[in-house]
């Protein structure tokens, strides 16, 4: 949809050179993305339905709301659930802001066409289809815990190098040949790191599924996944708050044109984020340092919840004995 949205609805045309200026290509791009949203969500819930009966059921339901959600609040109170929730929580919000505030920069800091900032969309691809194999080899090579927190510490130094760079004059100019394939490089790098240590993350959530089994007696991955994907979706809006209200401090200009901005406005704005961005990233490296699971316990955990598995099935035949 990014492609799209850039080489389609918001391609430059003589009114508007800069194509990401365009407002009346906003409207279409946002109803193409709704229905592709729709139908990836469709399909991706009938595609699964198949599995349904093989999934597992709990032997009781609690019948009192009182007992359900005190169950709830138990299951979600898991220690190391905890810190990759507040983990995943300041990645969201981290994710938030500089999403928010990428157009700003690509269009106002760098001077980028429609075009070239569809060159930079790639990045993301690219990046995905690293992290997945990196991650992997990462968790199996230094624990999953450790390999997040080193991706994610390495991560955001290279992603905010280029701002770094260009305030000390070390950076490619604007308009220069070399400044698409320098923030396509590093933009690469920084989100294959950044997508490996959320795909580590979500892991370390599933590793916590049979921790939580093996202390409670009950198999919860349905509320762990779903509290931890609403409160990503609900502090991804703190990002977004973030970024209007650095806006609003620097008083950025409404209806600004590329090459006609203060650059004194644009350097308080990189003065802003960067700080900002690092610091919910490494919050989110801190709560993860506290997460307490590793390869040998969850392996352990596997054992255990498969041995009660076991007890559990042969618990009738003994009882008709």
């Amino acid at each position: 949809m990014a492609l799209l949205a850039y080489l389609v609805f918001l391609r430059a045309t003589p009114a508007y050179p800069q194509g990401q200026l365009n407002p009346h290509g906003y409207a279409a791009y946002g109803v193409t993305s709704a229905v592709v949203m729709f139908g990836a969500i469709i399909l991706s819930a009938a595609g699964t339905q198949r599995f349904a009966p093989f999934l597992h059921k709990p032997h009781e339901a609690p019948r009192k709301l009182s007992r359900f959600f005190r169950e709830m609040f138990a299951t979600l109170s898991h220690r190391s659930f905890l810190m990759t929730l507040g983990s995943g929580a300041f990645q969201s919000m981290g994710g938030g802001l500089h999403y928010a505030l990428t157009l700003y920069f690509a269009t106002f800091y760098w001077e980028l066409t429609s075009a070239q900032i569809s060159i930079l969309v790639v990045q993301g691809f690219v990046g995905a289809l690293a992290a997945s194999a990196l991650a992997p080899y990462a968790a199996r090579l230094m624990g999953k815990k450790t390999a997040a927190v080193t991706a994610l510490a390495v991560a955001v130094p290279i992603a905010v190098s280029p701002f770094i760079l260009r305030l000390a004059g070390l950076f490619p100019a604007n308009h220069s040949a070399w400044l698409v394939p320098a923030l396509f490089i590093i933009g690469v790098v920084s989100s294959t790191l950044l997508i490996a240590g959320s795909i580590l993350t979500s892991s370390m959530i599933a590793d916590v599924v049979e921790d939580s089994q093996v202390r409670t007696g009950r198999r919860s991955e349905g509320l762990f996944f779903a509290a931890s994907a609403f409160t990503g979706k609900l502090v991804s809006a703190g990002g977004l708050f973030f970024a209007g209200v650095i806006l609003w401090l620097i008083a950025f200009p409404v209806g600004a044109r590329p090459g006609h901005v203060d650059p004194h406005i644009l350097t308080r704005l990189v003065w802003a984020y960067v700080p900002l961005f690092a610091g919910l990233c490494l919050a989110a490296v801190g709560f993860l340092w506290f997460y307490d699971i590793s390869r040998h316990s969850h392996e352990e955990n596997l054992r255990r919840a498969s041995l009660a598995a076991a007890i559990a099935e042969a618990v009738p035949e003994l009882t008709v004995k």
